[in-house]
């Protein structure tokens, strides 16, 4: 995306602030309010969302972490702030900054409150990947305060990973109370006044229209800078912010887990349903090879008891070409048995045409048929011998067929029903 779009929210009471920035060149090319985020939507839905929230609503700190807790430094942390919190630990969202040493610096805010902003970012189908106290957006320099006006309220930096923001009034009694504090930590009143001679104020406005500076405490340089709105100079120092409040509970999801989320459900659904088919179909095809293994145990055990020569059977093919050729043995005998009171009858028949020799014989055992081929000197041989056949038989005489002196034929004998 070739644009940032910067919102700066807070509450119902303050307007929402917006800027548009140039990704190449961080120029900021439009800014404005509105009273609603569902107005800044459309510009959401093409630009890099990045959010500015409202430090009022935030307490911003170090701590000093114990040693050999770095480690485990975001479990610790919340504990070590208890005494310090209005709320109970479980009710704060805590923000590590940054860590130096034995040095956290902390950004705490309610789960309440994060959960009202997100809650209406949802609504307005904004989504931003980072969330930023605002005044860590202010420049800052060592041993100076950074302020700023945004409508009633003044922003004020610091620390570089601290600062407030009140109305004037409350700004004014939280100077004093700073300063004194500042003050109360030098060893002595000239170590005092080495410190106060090193610190400014630097005040980002128009002069004309802030005659008196807004901490009014004796000492301060205030050097006073004229510069565009304060919401785009917090737009534009925002890209050289690494601080995000979305962390732990809050962290964003990809985009992917996002767009998929809502499709959890049906796809648990739909898993539930498939395990349960494939449970069932699993049952049927255990239930298919469990039979098809007592068949096969049957059909080897008869197989044995009929063959018992063959007891090992390395495979089914084996055992069913075994079975067939035994089969085939059968029937061959079946058949020699069946044609053997054929041959009986019919060899006083032949004798009675000399001359006629017989060629072959078949037997058809399905048709329960003698095919009797044979050759003779002439076509009344043939004759003949059919003459005598049919009064044992039904006789059926082919097509005879002549090659010289030789005559051949077949004869279909069958038993007289």
């Amino acid at each position: 995306m070739s644009e940032r779009l910067i919102i700066r929210i807070s509450d119902a009471s303050q307007p929402i602030y917006w800027a548009q920035v140039r990704t190449s060149d961080n120029q900021v090319m439009t800014t404005g309010t509105c009273q609603q985020l569902s107005a800044l939507t459309e510009q959401a839905q093409t630009r890099r969302v990045v959010v500015l929230v409202d430090s009022t609503w935030l307490t911003l700190t170090s701590v000093t972490l114990p040693p050999g807790s770095r480690r485990q430094r975001d479990k610790v942390v919340p504990y070590l702030l208890e005494e310090a919190l209005a709320d109970e630990v479980e009710a704060v969202h805590v923000t590590l900054l940054d860590t130096q040493e034995n040095t956290a610096q902390v950004a705490v805010v309610a789960h309440r409150q994060m959960q009202a902003w997100q809650q209406a970012l949802d609504a307005a189908n904004i989504h931003a990947r980072q969330w930023i106290p605002d005044v860590l957006c202010l420049p800052w320099q060592p041993q100076t305060l950074t302020l700023a006006p945004l409508a009633d309220q003044w922003l004020c930096r610091y620390q570089p990973h601290q600062g407030v923001v009140g109305q004037r009034a409350w700004l004014a009694f939280w100077a004093q109370a700073w300063w004194q504090q500042l003050g109360n930590q030098t060893e002595g009143a000239r170590a005092a006044d080495t410190e106060s001679s090193t610190l400014s104020l630097q005040v980002y406005g128009a002069q004309d229209a802030h005659t008196e500076s807004p901490l009014p405490i004796d000492g301060f340089p205030v050097q006073w800078q004229q510069s565009e709105p304060t919401i785009s100079m917090l737009a534009a120092q925002s890209t050289a912010v690494s601080a995000n409040l979305l962390s732990g509970p809050y962290r964003p999801q990809s985009q992917m887990k996002q767009r998929f989320k809502p499709l959890i459900p049906t796809a648990a659904l739909l898993v539930m349903v498939m395990a349960l088919l494939g449970g069932e179909q699993w049952l049927a095809l255990r239930d298919t090879q469990q039979q098809v293994q007592v068949l096969r145990s049957q059909s080897e055990a008869l197989f044995r008891e009929t063959l018992p020569q063959y007891q090992r059977i390395p495979t089914r093919s084996y055992m069913v070409r075994q079975m067939d050729a035994e089969i085939a043995r059968l029937a061959g005998q079946q058949q020699d048995s069946a044609l053997l009171p054929w041959l009986a009858q019919l060899a006083p028949m032949l004798d009675d045409v000399p001359g006629l020799e017989l060629q072959a014989l078949r037997y058809q055992g399905n048709r329960d048929a003698l095919i009797l081929r044979a050759k003779g000197r002439d076509f009344a041989q043939f004759e003949r011998l059919r003459g005598i056949l049919s009064e044992h038989y039904a006789t059926e005489l082919g097509q005879l067929n002549r090659s010289g002196d030789v005559v051949s034929g077949e004869f279909t004998l069958r038993s007289p029903s």
